[in-house]
């Protein structure tokens, strides 16, 4: 009988080459991979720095606004209150055009109209 005596392996490596590289491109998967966490890591950590600047920059532009708002509220109501006066003033004028020329005049000269809410506002005021 014929013994069976299989060619003899050349290279030596057989199934261990294919094996060892892929082991080898594993390695190299893992390694990116690792890489790609670590630079995610440092990214978010940038992240959250900025964030927590940015939060205190809206604390500190809120706190300015409303500093902003206090100091204009004063002025708003001088505002209010001499617009009020200069209503009162000139619908005085014009309750006087009604018996008086030069009141007439002025409001002729200066084209000083009333608007049709106002009117209704001063003639409910009597």
């Amino acid at each position: 009988m014929s013994e069976y005596n299989p060619a003899p392996n050349d290279s030596g490596w057989g199934v261990h080459l294919p094996i060892l590289v892929l082991t080898f491109a594993f390695a190299i998967f893992l390694a990116t991979q690792i890489a790609a966490t670590r630079q995610s890591g440092k990214t978010m950590q940038w992240q959250l720095s900025v964030i927590d600047k940015q939060i205190q920059d809206v604390k500190s532009n809120e706190k300015q606004a409303d500093e902003i708002n206090q100091k204009a509220e004063e002025p708003v109501k001088q505002a209010n209150q001499l617009q009020e006066r200069f209503t009162a003033l000139i619908n005085d004028v014009f309750d006087l055009a009604k018996d008086d020329e030069d009141a007439k005049r002025v409001i002729q000269k200066y084209g000083i109209q009333r608007n049709q809410k106002d009117e209704g506002k001063a003639e409910d005021k009597k």
